[in-house]
Protein backbone atom coordinates (compact mmCIF):
# COMPACT_ATOMS: atom_id res chain seq x y z
CA UNK A 1 0.00 0.00 0.00
CA UNK A 2 1.42 3.36 -0.95
CA UNK A 3 0.65 6.52 0.96
CA UNK A 4 0.21 10.10 -0.08
CA UNK A 5 1.01 12.93 2.27
CA UNK A 6 -1.65 15.60 2.11
CA UNK A 7 -0.99 18.88 3.86
CA UNK A 8 -4.24 20.52 4.75
CA UNK A 9 -5.57 22.84 7.39
CA UNK A 10 -8.35 21.32 9.43
CA UNK A 11 -10.17 23.37 12.03
CA UNK A 12 -10.73 21.35 15.17
CA UNK A 13 -11.89 22.29 18.61
CA UNK A 14 -8.83 22.07 20.88
CA UNK A 15 -10.63 19.98 23.49
CA UNK A 16 -11.95 17.60 20.82
CA UNK A 17 -8.46 17.18 19.40
CA UNK A 18 -6.93 16.39 22.79
CA UNK A 19 -9.71 13.94 23.69
CA UNK A 20 -9.33 12.19 20.32
CA UNK A 21 -5.55 11.90 20.85
CA UNK A 22 -6.11 10.41 24.33
CA UNK A 23 -8.67 7.94 23.01
CA UNK A 24 -6.49 6.81 20.11
CA UNK A 25 -3.52 6.48 22.50
CA UNK A 26 -5.47 4.03 24.70
CA UNK A 27 -5.60 1.77 21.64
CA UNK A 28 -1.93 2.30 20.84
CA UNK A 29 -2.72 4.59 17.91
CA UNK A 30 -1.43 8.00 16.94
CA UNK A 31 -3.86 10.65 15.77
CA UNK A 32 -2.68 9.91 12.22
CA UNK A 33 -3.31 6.16 12.68
CA UNK A 34 -6.75 6.80 14.14
CA UNK A 35 -7.78 9.14 11.34
CA UNK A 36 -6.58 6.67 8.69
CA UNK A 37 -8.50 3.89 10.42
CA UNK A 38 -11.64 6.01 10.49
CA UNK A 39 -11.31 6.93 6.80
CA UNK A 40 -10.73 3.28 5.82
CA UNK A 41 -13.93 2.28 7.65
CA UNK A 42 -15.91 5.01 5.91
CA UNK A 43 -14.61 4.04 2.46
CA UNK A 44 -15.06 0.29 3.02
CA UNK A 45 -18.61 0.62 4.34
CA UNK A 46 -19.48 3.56 2.06
CA UNK A 47 -21.25 5.28 4.94
CA UNK A 48 -20.46 7.50 7.89
CA UNK A 49 -20.29 5.79 11.29
CA UNK A 50 -22.44 8.55 12.80
CA UNK A 51 -25.80 10.13 12.29
CA UNK A 52 -25.67 13.76 11.23
CA UNK A 53 -28.14 16.43 12.21
CA UNK A 54 -28.96 19.35 9.92
CA UNK A 55 -26.76 22.43 10.33
CA UNK A 56 -28.14 25.69 11.59
CA UNK A 57 -27.47 28.74 9.37
CA UNK A 58 -25.75 30.31 12.40
CA UNK A 59 -23.07 27.60 12.59
CA UNK A 60 -19.59 28.14 11.13
CA UNK A 61 -19.77 24.87 9.17
CA UNK A 62 -22.95 26.05 7.47
CA UNK A 63 -21.25 29.29 6.44
CA UNK A 64 -18.24 27.37 5.12
CA UNK A 65 -20.41 25.03 3.06
CA UNK A 66 -22.33 27.99 1.71
CA UNK A 67 -19.06 29.63 0.58
CA UNK A 68 -17.82 26.35 -0.87
CA UNK A 69 -21.01 25.90 -2.91
CA UNK A 70 -20.51 29.36 -4.44
CA UNK A 71 -16.86 28.70 -5.41
CA UNK A 72 -16.46 24.91 -5.65
CA UNK A 73 -13.31 25.11 -7.79
CA UNK A 74 -11.43 26.68 -4.88
CA UNK A 75 -11.72 23.46 -2.86
CA UNK A 76 -10.39 19.91 -3.22
CA UNK A 77 -13.16 17.43 -3.94
CA UNK A 78 -13.34 14.24 -1.89
CA UNK A 79 -13.38 12.11 -5.05
CA UNK A 80 -10.22 13.81 -6.37
CA UNK A 81 -8.06 12.57 -3.49
CA UNK A 82 -5.88 9.56 -4.29
CA UNK A 83 -6.52 7.22 -1.35
CA UNK A 84 -4.02 4.55 -2.42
Amino acid sequence: MSTTIIRNDIRLDNNLLEEAKKLFKTYGLTLNDGMNLLLKQIVRKKELPISIEPLSPNENDYKFLEQKSKNPDNYVKFDDINWD
